[in-house]
């Protein structure tokens, strides 16, 4: 499990009322033997990929990028517009369907130096706005609705500058 994963699975723990940490999940437990000694197991490396090319990057980033801007946009539109709770509530589980999207993306690419900082800097404030959009998928009037938490505006400008991407 890569590191923007596990916060997500710790931060929707917390959010749940949990704890863990949920960096367990890879390793091996092995069977309690009393009569015997314990079997200690070593984790199995994961092969280490090449970082993506700048062109690979960019038709990655961008791929997983426009889904998650346009529920934004959609969530944004309609709160803006006073829309009703239950498509507040609907335009929050697109939003974190795509923010779980886009965070496999960043999690699970090795990405050029260049915006690498930035990727995983990015994928943190991901990880921590999908537990604000979840929540809202749950309120109960549109007054509930607090501005969503301003992260990463400046780590995707600068992937999008470094990969050389249109505006979008």
């Amino acid at each position: 499990m890569g590191v923007r994963a596990a916060a997500v699975v710790a931060l929707v723990m917390l959010s749940a009322g949990c704890s863990g940490d949920g960096a367990t999940e890879d390793l091996v437990t092995p069977p309690v033997q009393p009569t015997s000694t314990p079997v200690v197991t070593t984790p199995v490396p994961r092969p280490s990929l090449p970082p993506l090319t700048v062109e690979q990057a960019a038709t990655a980033y961008l791929a997983a990028v426009r889904p998650r801007n346009s529920a934004l946009a959609k969530f944004d539109a309609d709160w803006k517009a006073l829309a009703s709770v239950e498509t507040l509530r609907q335009d929050a589980a697109l939003i974190v369907a795509a923010e779980h999207r886009f965070l496999t993306v960043l999690d699970n690419n090795v990405w050029p130096p260049s915006i690498a900082e930035n990727a995983d800097s990015l994928a943190f404030c991901v990880a921590s706005s999908i537990s604000w959009y979840d929540a809202t998928t749950r309120i109960k009037s549109a007054a509930e609705v607090e501005p969503p938490p301003a992260c990463g505006a400046s780590d995707a400008q600068l992937i999008r500058l470094r990969l050389q991407l249109p505006s979008y």
